[in-house]
């Protein structure tokens, strides 16, 4: 997965989103964790500040718009849609 195409970040927020990916992915390399839990933690990685940016967003909304854009676009684990809503 990568940044959704829905997204609206700055490239200052793009970079952030792609270093906590990375940083996500050295953790779950470090842990060993299984594959599918690892692909989770990536994918809730790149949600997490999708629409950051966005015209309507601020520092407690935008978790909740992107959780409820991901939902929308075919995201059904609720797991991962959680981490992104709350965080």
């Amino acid at each position: 997965m990568n940044l959704p195409a829905w997204a609206i970040v700055t490239p200052e927020r793009r970079a952030h989103i792609e270093r906590v990916v990375a940083l996500l992915a050295t953790w779950a390399v470090a842990r060993r964790t299984a594959e599918a839990e690892r692909a989770r933690w990536l994918r809730a990685g790149w949600l997490h500040d999708a629409l950051r940016d966005a015209p309507a967003a601020n520092e407690l909304a935008h978790g909740p718009m992107a959780a409820e854009r991901a939902a929308r676009e075919g995201e059904t684990d609720r797991g991962v849609l959680d981490a992104v809503r709350y965080h």
